[in-house]
């Protein structure tokens, strides 16, 4: 039993690593996208700022904007690698891995209740095998302190000339002799089996309330992806849409510009970030276990 729940723990965490490493890609692949944007603007400026259309300030800022995207994508890039490390050591294998699912979306999750998780997790069944290994103990220590009673069954045959046969029982009890040390173990295996009852008790309580945790904390996520899925992503690709166009013709400035660019991106990442709070949630309801 420890061997599969070692087991379960480590497809639990090797799921999680996965989808890590998966979302980490597209907020790097997001970062690639803007960076050619801010490349093209960037360039925009530095030719004004030689023609003189664009001061020295103007020219600043935007150089510092793409000195700062440059430097959030490293900071990805980093993160991602050590996640790899950490899959390739839970893999145990030799060679980074490199996720190539294509958009990490939501986990599919439904559940029938905290009932039908408990019945099927090992951890909980676990302390229930050892419940019922316990309370066999005990039974089998208290049989020693019961009396034992014999029935046998006789058939008398007479002897002599026209002697009668006749049918009989016989019924004997023998006391156990108990020492100190029987009674010792016996009340040893009571109390084990008192404390186990009242660990699988405990136990089955404990997977209820992080169950009940971890449900309430999936909703609320649902939630918040929701409304990015039905809102908020739409406006952030609106908001680029218009920008550029915007920015382009000459109607605003490069502030305006990276101003507008910056809160779609916001957007965007709080998006990407929020799937993989999710994913990592379904997938701990999913392989529910106690460490």
């Amino acid at each position: 039993m420890s061997y599969e729940i070692e087991k379960e723990r480590i497809t639990r965490d090797v799921s999680k690593l996965y989808y890590q490493l998966a979302n980490l890609r597209q907020k790097i692949e997001l970062f690639d996208e803007l960076d050619i944007l801010f490349g093209i603007a960037f360039k925009s400026v530095e030719r004004r700022h030689e023609l003189g259309s664009a001061d020295q300030l103007e020219l600043l800022n935007a150089r510092s904007h793409f000195v700062s995207l440059q430097q959030e994508r490293g900071n990805l890039v980093t993160d991602r690698r050590a996640v790899q490390l950490r899959y390739t050591q839970l893999l145990q294998i030799d060679s980074l891995v490199e996720i190539t699912l294509p958009n990490p979306e939501k986990i599919g999750y439904s559940s029938n209740g905290f009932v039908e998780v408990a019945s099927k997790n090992l951890g909980n069944f676990r302390q229930e095998q050892l419940l019922m290994s316990t309370k066999m103990e005990e039974q089998l220590e208290k049989k020693k302190r019961l009396p034992d009673i014999n029935l046998e069954y006789f058939l008398g045959v007479g002897t002599k000339e026209n002697a009668q046969n006749f049918a009989g029982y016989q019924v004997g009890i023998s006391l156990p002799l108990l020492s100190g040390a029987q009674r010792r173990r016996s009340q040893a295996k009571s109390v084990a089996s008192s404390i186990q009852n009242m660990l699988a008790e405990n136990y089955e309580l404990l997977l209820s309330s992080v169950y009940e945790q971890l449900s309430l904390e999936v909703r609320n996520s649902s939630s918040k992806l929701s409304f990015y899925e039905e809102e908020a992503l739409d406006m952030a690709d609106e908001l680029l849409n218009v920008a550029q166009r915007k920015y382009v013709t000459g109607e605003s400035g490069f502030s305006v510009f990276i101003q507008s660019v910056e809160n779609a991106q916001k957007i965007k990442l709080d998006y990407l970030s929020e799937v993989n709070t999710y994913n990592q949630l379904v997938i701990d309801l999913t392989y529910l276990i106690i460490d």
